[in-house]
């Protein structure tokens, strides 16, 4: 019934909830695992909680500083919880819930085109080497920021893209109930960067409207003491949505469609309520 592209937190939950409504789904991973490689900083509302049954939480914050190019420092807090979570690790439950309710999942499977007509949804795909095609009523587009599904049946392209560079450092972090923002053009351009605590090691990075990132992020990593860098990660985040996400046979969610949330690039708790909208009769 449905072709589902992507496995990362958005298409898998999409998965899970037309799997439980006794739809047959196939979901296709580019990747050899699910949940690698990390492109997230893992921080959630909430909210996502009542969604997702995960164990991969490792830091609740409730507040964060934020740093501004004279040195000046503001402080805000608020009473509900933001949750940092093991992003490779959460992706996996979500992946996990949709098999059990009964999603065929095809990891290795790259889509290279999709092409749509009146009666069907037709996906070449690269698995193992081989090309071959996939047929469905429906196609969900949750293909990310770079989305071959919103290239092919869309035409369209995110307008604003942002691009980010991130480390996990070890750094220890001393509070580690504060996420710190940093603005100013000597760690970012027309975005923020960012250090969240993730108990024995942190999360710093930056993103830039333009330009590399990478650049601005040395500028940042000076100012911890224990700067090692154990990995790195990053990607474009989208921080503008598509008018419109759905067509004829296609839906797009998540970084596909443009659905973060415009000023952190935060997504998941917004890609959820996404999902269960779009699957209402």
């Amino acid at each position: 019934d449905v072709l589902v592209i992507g496995a990362g937190p958005s298409g898998s939950y999409a998965s899970y909830e037309l799997s439980k409504k006794g739809f047959s789904v196939i979901q296709l991973e580019e990747h050899p695992e699910v949940g690698k490689p990390v492109e997230c900083t893992g921080l959630v509302s909430r909210r996502v909680l009542e969604f997702v049954r995960t164990k991969s939480i490792i830091n609740r914050v409730h507040g964060a500083h934020v740093y501004f190019p004279n040195n000046g420092r503001i402080s805000i807090s608020k009473a509900e919880e933001t949750v940092v979570l093991e992003r490779d690790e959460f992706d996996r439950d979500v992946s996990g819930m949709a098999t059990g309710a009964g999603t065929e999942l095809r990891v290795n499977s790259k889509v290279i085109e999709v092409k749509r007509d009146k009666e069907e949804i037709t996906a070449k795909i690269r698995e193992a080497g081989n090309i071959r095609e996939i047929k469905a009523r429906v196609v969900i587009g949750a293909d990310g920021a770079n989305s071959i599904v919103r290239k092919d049946l869309f035409g369209k392209r995110i307008q604003r893209v942002v691009s980010a560079y991130q480390v996990e450092s070890a750094e220890s972090m001393e509070d580690q109930d504060n996420v710190n923002v940093y603005l100013g053009k000597a760690v970012t351009k027309g975005y923020f960067a960012w250090a969240t605590p993730a108990g024995d090691t942190s999360r710093i990075g930056t993103a830039c409207l333009g330009g590399s990132s990478k650049n601005y992020f040395h500028e940042l990593n000076r100012r911890f003491r224990n700067n090692r860098i154990l990995s790195i990660t990053g990607g474009p985040i989208p921080i503008s949505a598509l008018k419109k996400t759905y067509g004829e046979r296609t839906i797009l969610i998540g970084d596909a469609a443009g659905i973060v949330k415009p000023l952190s690039g935060g997504e998941y708790s917004l890609e959820f309520f996404q999902d269960q909208k779009q699957q209402r009769p």
